[in-house]
């Protein structure tokens, strides 16, 4: 299992270590979402799961005031 990394960190290759940049393919099935994302220097496929915990739609804004 990989290192947690903070937002805006930049996701590091498994295998060199290069920052990766894009998202090459996003795979969602209920509850959860996997992003691959392709290695530019290497070509290594790196994988990353994303846990949904919340799929209802809620139509407010941060800025209106709570019922």
């Amino acid at each position: 299992m990989g290192d947690f990394q903070l937002p805006g960190g930049g996701l590091k290759c498994g295998k060199c270590g290069t920052t990766l940049p894009n998202v090459s393919r996003t795979i969602k099935s209920p509850g959860f979402v996997t992003r691959e994302r392709i290695c530019p220097q290497c070509g290594q496929v790196n994988t990353t799961g994303e846990r949904v915990l919340n799929t209802r739609k809620i139509n407010s804004r941060f800025s209106d005031p709570c019922q």
